[in-house]
């Protein structure tokens, strides 16, 4: 009774970073993220040091694998006049110069239990030093935005495998197209699949990594037909970018009403991608909301 007593007080929490850490107190985790060993080859990898240079080796080269290959040059008269619509001769962008007190106010702000860069400046060490680095700081950030130059060291980051299922001595493929775990990596992604609808003949609907093609018809064979034609136009746009769309996530369904449904003789769709059906599915989470064919 005291120790229940005790769990329930403890997890009584408004501060999310408190909670999390008696919640692991409670229920511990003995797994780790970092293998002590994987499989290269037919060579069994123990060394720190290996393990390091196998999955950056691995990380860095695996893309090239899945990317598709394609002889021809991409159409970018649509993109172009679609940026150009959104653009007006009275706009122009401009970044101002950080002020001393805003770079000051800036160090305060940092969370000192955040981890520490490469370059082993952790942020209790520039909070605590604020009142002396702010002033050269502003200097160095001000020059970087007037000559457009971005310091080298400040483009490396830190890359943590983490491992999801499976097996943990065997890598899997995994595909890149924006630096990943970085803070401007969602706003980069968004950036480089917006033009995505320009090319489609029907709607897609964009979220983050998601992307929903959706259509309507009176027959199956229409739906199957201008379905199928929107996949090949996005299967191009993919080529053209360098991308990978992932067939195995990626499913169909037909949404309709159920008394609509018993009339239908087959309420499967026949959707190709890279010369594989897409499954037929009844039901789907789409962005945390399961949707099933019928929206019940």
């Amino acid at each position: 009774m005291i120790h229940e007593m005790y769990c329930i007080s403890k997890l009584n929490q408004t501060d999310s970073t408190k909670l999390w850490k008696h919640i692991n107190e409670l229920v511990p985790n003995n797994s780790k993220s970092a293998p002590t060993a994987i499989k290269d080859g037919e060579t069994t990898l123990t060394d720190a040091k290996d393990l390091c240079e196998s999955f950056n080796n691995y990380f860095s080269t695996v893309v090239y694998k899945y990317l598709p290959t394609s002889n021809l040059d991409p159409d970018l008269e649509q993109l172009n006049d679609f940026v150009s619509s959104k653009i007006t001769d009275d706009i122009l962008l401009t970044i101002p110069p950080l002020t001393c007190d805003e770079v000051f106010q800036l160090l305060n702000q940092l969370d000192p239990h955040k981890a520490t860069g490469l370059d082993g400046l952790s942020s209790k060490i520039l909070k605590m030093s604020a009142s002396v680095i702010a002033e050269p700081l502003t200097l160095i950030l001000n020059q970087s935005i007037t000559y457009g130059y971005f310091p080298m060291r400040w483009k490396t980051a830190r890359v943590a495998p983490v491992h999801k299922s499976g097996s943990r001595t065997e890598k899997t493929p995994v595909s890149f197209g924006v630096p990943q775990g970085s803070i401007l990596g969602p706003l980069l992604f968004i950036l480089f699949v917006n033009d995505l609808p320009l090319h489609s003949n029907q709607s897609v609907d964009l979220y983050a990594d998601d992307s929903t093609l959706h259509s309507s018809g009176n027959s199956m064979n229409q739906l199957n037909c201008t379905l199928s034609s929107a996949m090949e136009d996005i299967e191009q746009w993919s080529t053209f970018n360098g991308m990978v769309i992932n067939g195995e996530k990626s499913k169909s369904m037909v949404i309709c009403t159920y008394q609509k449904s018993t009339k239908i003789v087959s309420s499967e769709l026949h959707i190709n991608y890279n010369n594989t059906v897409l499954e037929n599915v009844k039901s789907k989470r789409l962005l945390g909301v399961i949707v099933d064919n019928h929206l019940c």
